[in-house]
């Protein structure tokens, strides 16, 4: 599979800031704990594609649009302790700094696959 690198990434603006990766709360602890230790993502419905914009980014939890129920039974308490940690109004929570080590392109499996990796 190929490796992403900056002549397969398309021209993005200067940012003044660092860059995030803006995702719910629970999956921001699990990453960090290494309980999680793989996060697919996949473009947006205008994106051609998918591809890493910064090799290093910030942890930004969030914890608007979570559904308990959409979360496996196995993980509900550890959600349930991600909620509870949610910071005042006015006060963001940046748990940590991460570089990226290596992006590889993923390729369709069958759905039978994808039913045994659900498990």
């Amino acid at each position: 599979m190929p490796e992403s690198s900056a002549a397969t990434r398309p021209a993005v603006a200067e940012k003044s800031g660092p860059s995030a990766l803006k995702e719910w709360a629970l999956i921001g602890d699990l990453l960090l704990s290494g309980r999680m230790c793989v996060l697919f993502r996949k473009g947006g419905i205008n994106e051609k594609g998918f591809w890493v914009e910064a090799d290093e980014f910030l942890v930004f939890p969030t914890y608007f649009h979570q559904n308990r129920d959409k979360v496996r039974p196995g993980y509900r308490d550890a959600f349930d302790v991600a909620m509870g940690r949610t910071p005042p109004d006015g006060v963001l929570r940046i748990p940590a700094r991460c570089r990226v080590v290596v992006c590889r392109a993923a390729v369709p499996i069958a759905t039978q696959s994808c039913a045994r990796l659900s498990g």
